[in-house]
């Protein structure tokens, strides 16, 4: 079996446990509550096992007693990190190391009982199928689990997930259906239905998913799997991506060199049949798509999943020697401070304003400067990037591992973006995000129309009255017709009634005749909102 790296037997090695009966027991003395304490205990004991000689009919009825505790810890430690801002925080990079190398080493486990089934073992006669599958559903979930944490799988995981549909062939089990009771997808599959899962979830595009946009993904794609076909030969006319079983990549570049070809027209069918019922005024919950999205953002998402499976996306990445720097500054106050906003900490009917000096008295003693004072813009916010390519507003970019820049992101994060001190300075949304393997983050950001100018948002805030003064950004009528839109930080608004904030030109301090319009998007660090033009600005106080 090629591609599949297991675990060479050990005899001196201790394990906690050596069969089914000593690993129940086992269990019975731990703390099956306690996420942290389960994942710093089943992973050593799980590596153990995989290296202690064990008969492969023992070892899958092991791997089965434990199962069921690998599901739950794995999955509660997943809601540590799934879908943070990156860079992961050290404790949320640690649970994601855990989560990943528990379904690493039970993959190992289920892999030597698969190996054993391609000998012709007698005593897994009956049970190969079930062992593909537990294979695959460990391949899925690293899959999960590094999509929900922002990267990659590990090298050497496409080769693997090859190599496990490729005996599933040999043993003539690939469309037989097993049904999995842990499994959250909630109905029999194939071998051929998880390959094809795991293929089709990389080319969806995860790395440009929001939560809801990603469990919607799952969940459509987990009904519409066995549609798709495993061919030795594309079919003529038809959506056929090319596959290389010896490759660790999900697709192969050169079509010449296809072994197999997923054929994607039966899932596709699927996705226009959906939309033309859409269009007709069928809604989501009808249709089985769920209730998380509404009608408008499941088209926009389904046209996409339409797209993205019809041919390879490109990657992220490229040669890092040649990308050309760029200076980038995050976040909605640093871009404010670096187009010259000022007067965010001007003195306002605060009760706490008292407490408020006092305490920044005390972060000047302390830290040498206050957060948020606008004396000057501080250039050490500009972080130095790499432009990997730029299509018209779409740039490619990337952060280095080496960079000293401590900025999080996360999908929707607003970024000013420059090339060369000599240039301007414009505005763009991060659309896809996730981390390198070799460190560093791979970032596909669009460009917004117009010349940003600082703004300040005044609001009077719910319940107390307090009035409070946030940074906001002007993007201005564009040719074509489209309006003025101003960018909040994300929540102020949900902080007062539109009725009660007042918009100010942070350059002259002028009160504007401005209001809120209509909430546009929300996304990442900050709101894009519409403005429209002030009945009675004398009526305001």
């Amino acid at each position: 079996m090629t591609g599949a790296c297991l675990a060479e037997t050990q005899t001196e090695i201790r394990a906690a446990f050596s069969d089914a009966h000593s690993a129940e027991r086992w269990l019975t003395s731990q703390p099956l509550a306690n996420t942290s304490a389960m994942l710093a205990e089943l992973l050593p004991q799980l590596r153990f096992f995989n290296q202690i000689p064990v008969s492969p009919r023992e070892r899958l009825k092991t791997l089965e007693v434990l199962r069921k505790i690998v599901f739950t810890v794995c999955l509660d430690a997943q809601r540590r990190f799934e879908f943070k801002a990156l860079p992961l925080l050290p404790a949320e990079q640690s649970a994601f190391d855990s989560a990943y190398g528990i379904w690493q080493a039970c993959r190992v486990g289920y892999l030597t009982c698969l190996q054993a089934c391609l000998k012709q073992d007698d005593a897994l006669a009956k049970y190969r199928a079930k062992v593909t599958q537990r294979v695959l559903a460990c391949l899925r979930m690293e899959q999960l689990a590094a999509y929900v944490a922002g990267t990659l799988p590990a090298p050497g995981f496409w080769r693997d997930l090859h190599a496990v549909f490729a005996a599933a062939e040999r043993l003539g089990i690939a469309r037989e259906p097993v049904d999995d009771r842990l499994w959250g997808e909630g109905r029999a599959a194939t071998a051929c239905g998880h390959y094809s899962m795991a293929l089709m979830l990389h080319q969806a595009g995860p790395d440009s998913f929001s939560r809801v946009q990603f469990s919607a993904v799952i969940r459509w794609l987990s009904r519409w799997r066995e549609r798709a076909e495993v061919l030795l030969a594309p079919s003529e006319g038809a959506v056929c991506l090319p596959l290389d079983l010896a490759q660790d990549s999900p697709f192969s570049n050169d079509r010449s060199a296809a072994e197999r070809w997923l054929g994607l027209d039966g899932v596709r069918r699927k996705i226009r049949q959906r939309l033309d019922a859409l269009a007709k005024g069928e809604s989501p919950e009808a249709l089985k798509l769920g209730s998380a999205l509404p009608a408008d953002a499941c088209v926009s998402l389904l046209s996409r999943l339409l797209v993205n499976l019809a041919s390879p996306s490109a990657a992220l990445t490229a040669d890092v020697a040649a990308f050309v720097p760029m200076d980038v500054v995050p976040g909605v106050e640093a871009i404010f401070r670096l187009l010259g906003g000022k007067g965010l900490r001007k003195a306002v009917d605060d009760p706490l304003q008292q407490y408020g000096g006092y305490l920044q008295r005390q972060q000047l003693a302390v830290f040498g400067h206050v957060p948020g004072d606008e004396s000057r813009f501080d250039e050490r916010v500009v972080e130095s990037w790499r432009v990997a390519a730029k299509n018209g507003g779409q740039f490619s970019l990337m952060r280095l591992a080496e960079a000293a820049a401590p900025s999080r992101f996360r999908l929707g994060s607003l970024l000013a973006l420059r090339v060369g001190p000599p240039g301007g300075w414009l505005l763009a949304r991060i659309d896809r995000l996730r981390m390198r393997q070799e460190g560093g983050l791979c970032v596909s950001a669009s460009a917004l129309a117009g010349e940003p100018s600082p703004l300040i948002v005044e609001i009077r805030e719910r319940p107390v009255g307090r009035l409070s003064r946030h940074p906001a950004l002007l993007l201005p009528n564009q040719p074509g017709g489209s309006s003025a839109t101003v960018i909040l930080p994300e929540g102020v608004s949900a902080r007062a009634l539109p009725q009660s904030i007042r918009i100010v030109d942070a350059l002259n301090e002028s009160t504007l005749a401005l209001q809120l319009g209509a909430l546009l998007e929300r996304s990442g660090d900050n709101e894009r909102w519409s403005l429209v033009r002030e009945v009675s600005p004398a009526s305001r106080d």
